[in-house]
């Protein structure tokens, strides 16, 4: 899985004018799987770890779930394959450099957190 975020227009005129009415992908640069992100948040949230899940799918199980779980119908169609997405034109273009991948999440749920989402008891927000 990747976070895909599409820079906009505005974005490029501001830091970098030349390149207005492009458009860039920014993506971290490798994937990970869901489960490797459950693992990351299991680290940084050890109260969480009950509800975040403690087994990868196989593809022959995700697509039997994908049966009565529309989530997992995306999942299903891909049959495993990584889908790849390239980071080059910002990295070249822009000189951009992505965050980390494990800080990324990280901070993505400290923000959904702070946002007001709970967390399980005990837990408390990485420092």
């Amino acid at each position: 899985m990747r976070l895909i975020l599409g820079t906009t227009s505005e974005t490029c005129t501001r830091y970098a004018p030349e390149r207005a009415g492009e458009r860039f992908i920014a993506v971290s640069g490798s994937s990970i799987s869901l489960f490797d992100m459950a693992q990351i948040l299991r680290e940084h949230f050890p109260a969480a770890a009950g509800l975040l899940s403690s087994a990868e799918l196989a593809i022959e199980q995700v697509r039997e779930a994908a049966k009565t779980e529309p989530a997992l119908r995306n999942a299903a169609a891909l049959q495993g394959r990584i889908p790849v997405i390239s980071n080059e034109k910002a990295r070249s273009m822009l000189g951009w450099k992505p965050r980390d991948v494990s800080e990324t999440i990280v901070a993505t749920a400290v923000s959904q957190i702070r946002l007001g989402l709970t967390l399980p008891k005990g837990d408390s927000l990485p420092s």
